[in-house]
């Protein structure tokens, strides 16, 4: 028995502290934009949004995100 590790179940891990940090999401699917968008901004984190390679652009030169998270295959600019 004294082999037995205990663990805590994973409803009970702590949600991650954002502490500021910036995140830009590209995606050109709109609802998968719209719910990673949603779920991110309810956890705490700053985030922006893109749906196309070219909308990248502008926001950069206002905005540094900590994590950038990118579609590959998108219209107009892709991810590569």
């Amino acid at each position: 028995m004294a082999d037995q590790q205990q663990t805590a179940p994973l409803a009970s891990t702590p949600a991650p502290t954002p502490n500021g940090k910036k995140i830009l999401i590209v995606e050109n699917d709109t609802f998968l934009l719209k719910v990673y968008a949603a779920k991110l901004a309810a956890l705490g984190f700053d985030v922006r949004t893109a749906e196309n390679g070219e909308e990248v652009e502008p926001i950069l030169l206002s905005f540094t995100p900590d994590l950038i998270l990118l579609g590959l295959v998108m219209p107009k600019k892709d991810g590569f």
